[in-house]
Parts: structure tokens; C-alpha cells; sequence
């Protein structure tokens, strides 16, 4: 099996081995793209920070404005907001 081809440009910088798998950038203002698109920043929420499932209505129901934190960190995203950034980062076709 052969090395991966990463381009790096200004500033980039990434750090592995066998071991410890590969860290892209230093921070989250580094860019990083996927398959040829444009690289973005860290993908922020647009919704605020809450934790868990937060319906927008006193039910269980996913509602388009429901947000989810994934079970990690604080932030919280709608469906809307990661389907957004997996398509901004190149992980799904727009």
C-alpha cells in the first residue's frame, strides 16, 4: 500500500505515524478540503450551543430547526447544518 499524496500549502502543517494515525493544521482557522473542493474552516454551528436532541416543540419529532450535539462537545447543529458542511468540505457531493 502506498503513501497517501497530501498537498500542503502556506502554513499547513500535519503530523502522524503508523501509530498515532495523521493531524491536519494547528488550528480551527486552517482550511481543509476534500476530493478537489475548496478547503473551509472548522464548520461552526449557526444555532448555539445546547446538549443532546432539542426539539423545537414539546414532542420527540425531528423538526427542521431540531438541533444535536452528536453526544459530544457542546455545539449543536441542525440536520441542515451538517449536511451544509459535509458538502462545503467535499465529503458529499453538493
Amino acid at each position: 500500500m502506498s503513501a497517501p499524496n497530501i498537498e500542503q500549502s502556506t502554513n499547513a502543517t500535519s503530523t502522524g505515524s503508523n501509530s498515532m494515525g495523521v493531524k491536519v493544521g494547528e488550528s480551527a482557522a486552517q482550511t481543509l478540503g476534500f476530493f478537489g473542493s475548496t478547503g473551509v474552516v472548522q464548520p461552526v454551528s449557526g444555532v448555539g450551543t445546547t446538549g443532546g436532541f432539542t426539539a423545537v416543540n414539546t414532542s420527540t419529532t425531528v423538526a427542521a430547526a431540531s438541533t444535536f450535539t452528536g453526544g459530544t462537545g457542546s455545539s449543536a447543529y441542525t440536520i441542515t447544518d451538517v449536511v451544509y458542511a459535509l458538502k462545503k468540505l467535499g465529503l458529499i457531493a453538493a
